[in-house]
C-alpha cells in the first residue's frame, strides 16, 4: 500500500501495520483539535467563547488548547489566551473567562458535558493569560489553536 501510494505522489512517511498490508496507520491532525480523555475539543468550541462582548474586549482571540498530564498522571486541559496590547485584566476576568469557555462547551459538545458529569472540575481547563505578542502567538498565515504544552 506504501508503494502504491509514492507512486502517485504521496510522499508524507507513511506507516502501515506490516510492510505487506494494505491498512494505513491514520494519526489524527494535531492542529485541528485537542484530545482531552478521548473527547475532541475543536477551535470553534473556544472561539465561541472569546467572542463573547465582555470577553473579546480584553483579549486579542487567539489562543492554544492543549492536553497535559500531571504529576498524578490525571490528564489536564490547558487554555492559554493571547491579550490585547495595553490591556490588564481586572480581577475575576480569568475566572469570568474560564466560565465561559466551560459554558460553550457544555453547549457545542455532549462528549465534554458527558465528561464534565463524571470528571467533575477535573474537566475544567486552566486557563492562563500569555503575554501579548509572545511566540506562541506569533504572526502566521494560519494560526495554530491546538498544540503542546511548551
Amino acid at each position: 500500500m506504501a508503494a502504491v501510494l509514492k507512486r502517485h505522489g504521496y510522499c508524507l512517511p507513511i506507516a502501515t501495520t506490516t510492510p505487506e498490508a494494505a491498512f494505513l496507520v491514520l494519526r489524527r491532525r494535531s492542529d485541528v483539535a485537542t484530545s482531552f480523555y478521548a473527547v475532541k475539543i475543536f477551535p470553534e468550541s473556544i472561539a465561541a467563547a472569546l467572542e463573547e462582548p465582555e470577553i473579546s474586549a480584553a483579549v486579542t482571540g487567539k489562543f492554544v488548547l492543549s492536553t497535559r498530564t500531571d504529576e498524578a498522571f490525571a490528564q489536564c486541559l490547558d487554555l492559554r489566551v493571547e491579550p490585547r496590547e495595553k490591556v490588564l485584566a481586572t480581577p475575576g476576568f480569568i475566572e469570568l473567562l474560564t466560565e465561559r469557555v466551560v459554558a460553550a462547551l457544555d453547549r457545542t459538545n455532549s462528549e465534554f458535558r458527558q465528561l464534565r458529569i463524571v470528571r467533575g472540575d477535573a474537566a475544567v481547563p486552566v486557563v492562563t493569560p500569555e503575554p501579548f505578542g509572545s511566540d506562541r502567538f506569533h504572526f502566521e498565515i494560519k494560526h495554530r489553536y491546538s498544540g503542546d504544552n511548551a
